[in-house]
């Protein structure tokens, strides 16, 4: 008869594997920040020197599946120095795709531990709300999808946790404690940080413009109006915070220079945007529906069609009606210009261009669409993908697997009553 393992030991175990997840998700949260920064030096640095000590903490404690996933992004960031530091398309989706399977990998094992204390590794989020009851609920449901949020019910306390602790983000209400009080608490909160705080405004009734202007001056990122739900509040906090899991962009160059295109990707390659170049404009339509990228940079001239041809056969599809199209052309006629602007496209920008220019450009375009396309591909009431989003989907699935002669399967799952 084998004798009970001693839970003396299996608490330490369940220790030792929350030190495990806990550099984890550090990791992730360096991932977060690396977006933000275009891949500075400093951050990918930081990044190697963390996974280096998940890699010792997953081999000390005996976890394979992160020690596995350690070295591979260890390999991933070796090839990345190796390449003398620039990235390239195929090396951004790797790492990405290894830190989802990182991000995946510590919630499963979450699940499976006993609850063992560690101080939280994110801030907290302040909730002030002129119902407190609401705010202790918001506060709680939070709780539940894994964010460490707090009610406060008072000036004075708001004033003391931020003495305390500087919050991941503010939600607060503009008549908290009073008419207009919480737009005065919140520009008072913002003065002599280094960085402002994420903060999101909420209002039970409609505003004027004079108060929406308040809250742009104190510092709000997002305003809210009227009933205020979790699941909205929630989409709006990772957003702000990062929390959610970074999915880098995808930008389509067409361009019939190689050189020209070759150029533009490596640009944006060095700015963590994934990239896929396309030299025969004939073939947009197909790579189009292959690659689904979130922005097309196109040229102005090229022998088998202009861009602005184009441009006008993609809209014709109303899949791509609201993928931003920027030209990139040596065309610096104003009116040629805007008259290719009005065939389709968002943007024209002249070459040569300088880097940054480009990048900022890109990156606030593609985040525009992407927060359109989000809104637009999911059922108000329930959060997940809408029927037309799905056969989309569906679609795009099918025509994959045609050209990789590969099986597809679907399911679809009916809730029962779920409205009643």
């Amino acid at each position: 008869m084998t004798e009970p393992e001693d839970p003396s030991r299996e608490r330490l175990k369940h220790h030792f594997a929350q030190r495990v997840i806990h550099q984890a998700r550090q990791i992730l949260e360096i991932w977060q920040r690396l977006q933000r920064s275009e891949w500075s030096n400093t951050d990918l640095s930081e990044l190697s020197e963390a996974n280096l000590r998940l890699l010792r903490f997953a081999e000390r404690f005996e976890q394979p599946e992160h020690t596995r996933l350690a070295r591979h992004i260890g390999q991933s960031l070796e090839a990345v120095d190796a390449n003398r530091g620039r990235l390239s398309s195929g090396l951004i989706t790797d790492l990405n795709r290894l830190m989802q399977r990182l991000s995946r990998t510590g919630l499963r094992h979450g699940d499976q531990l006993e609850q063992t204390f560690l101080p939280p590794l994110r801030k907290p989020i302040y909730v002030m709300l002129q119902d407190h009851d609401r705010a202790e609920r918001l506060a709680q449901q939070l709780e539940f999808f894994g964010l460490s949020a707090q009610s406060l019910d008072s000036v004075a306390a708001f004033r003391s946790s931020m003495v305390e602790r500087l919050p991941a983000a503010i939600v607060m209400d503009v008549d908290f404690s009073g008419a207009g009080i919480g737009l005065k608490l919140a520009a008072e909160a913002q003065i002599g940080l280094d960085e402002p705080l994420p903060l999101l405004f909420f209002s039970l009734q409609e505003t004027d413009t004079p108060t929406r202007l308040a809250a742009v001056r104190a510092g709000g990122q997002e305003f809210l109006t009227g009933t205020l739900e979790a699941s909205s509040l929630l989409e709006k906090i990772e957003v702000l915070t990062c929390v959610a899991q970074y999915e880098p962009y995808k930008v389509l160059i067409i361009d019939d220079s190689r050189a020209q295109a070759l150029h533009t990707e490596r640009l944006l390659n060095s700015a963590g945007i994934i990239t896929r170049t396309l030299i025969e404009p004939i073939q947009a339509m197909a790579e189009l529906a292959d690659f689904q990228p979130d922005l097309i940079i196109l040229d102005m001239y090229m022998p088998a069609c202009t861009g602005t041809e184009l441009a006008k056969v993609i809209r014709h599809n109303d899949r791509y009606v609201s993928v931003p199209i920027i030209y990139l052309s040596a065309e610096d006629d104003l009116d040629k210009q805007l008259d290719a602007m009005s065939e389709g496209g968002d943007d024209f920008l002249t070459k040569p261009i300088k880097p940054r220019h480009l990048i900022t450009t890109v990156r606030n375009r593609a985040a525009r669409a992407r927060n359109l396309k989000a809104r637009m591909v999911r059922d108000s009431l329930t959060g997940l993908y809408n029927h037309t989003h799905i056969l989309q989907l569906l679609e795009d699935c099918s025509f994959r697997a045609r050209r990789e002669s590969k099986p597809l399967s679907f399911a679809m799952l009916d809730i029962d009553h779920f409205k009643r």
